[in-house]
């Protein structure tokens, strides 16, 4: 009996060495596992890439709205500001003084413009002519530049972006020398009320906080 009890000793003893051995080696698995499944949950650059490329989309272009045919002064269109002078400058419509309004035809430089340029919207008027919304630019990102998980549910991505400018975008550039012959008040009211911009102006600074939902997507963060 007595060598029985040293036997089961002898192994009582061993086996103790073997769990601790399988008590660690499930401790290291589990924080593996935790480790990766946290770092999944973190934003990646690419991620942050595709979220950003996605807001700037949506907050749509810089657009310049104008009509052709018989324009005449209401509260929602001015023919005789400078718009309408800037494309004729440009050579891309003809313009005549009509019936106390502005008549206004596209010229053949226009159409092209008008079709080389996505995102151009075209609808017929009753009175005649055509209401036009233009794109000038497309907000474009350069680069993320910094990545700040904060937890796995927040994150701070700073970008740079810039302007990527159309054909008439070029037209409506601030530092275009057509824009620059305009007077201060017409060059004033050409970036507050048409669209004109430094469109070729370094790239601007930026960024945005995100949370991320129930649903593992990212959105942006509402301010405190």
């Amino acid at each position: 009996m007595f060598e029985a009890e040293i036997e089961m000793e002898k192994r009582s003893s061993s086996f103790g060495p073997v769990l601790f051995i399988a008590v660690l080696v499930l401790a290291i698995a589990g924080g593996i596992y935790y480790a990766v499944h946290e770092s999944k949950k973190s934003m990646s650059e690419t991620e942050a890439s595709q979220l950003i490329t996605s807001i700037l989309k949506t907050k749509g272009p810089s657009v310049l709205h104008f009509r052709t045919g018989l324009v005449k002064q209401t509260v929602d269109e001015k023919p005789f500001d400078p718009q309408y002078k800037l494309l004729e400058k440009a050579g891309l419509i003809k313009t005549a003084k009509r019936d106390g309004g502005l008549q206004v035809t596209l010229t053949s430089a226009g159409e092209k413009v008008l079709s080389d340029t996505k995102g151009v919207t075209r609808t017929k008027r009753l009175e005649g002519g055509e209401s036009i919304e233009v794109p000038l630019a497309f907000r474009k990102l350069v680069a993320v530049t910094k990545v700040d998980v904060k937890s796995p549910a927040r994150a701070t991505v700073a970008y740079t972006w810039k302007w990527e400018p159309t054909k008439l975008g070029e037209v409506f550039d601030a530092s275009n020398p057509m824009v620059s012959s305009f007077n201060v008040w017409e060059r004033g009211s050409l970036i507050k009320d048409y669209g004109v911009d430094f469109y070729h102006a370094e790239p601007k600074a930026e960024q945005f906080a995100f949370v991320r939902g129930a649903n593992d997507g990212w959105s942006i963060a509402e301010a405190d």
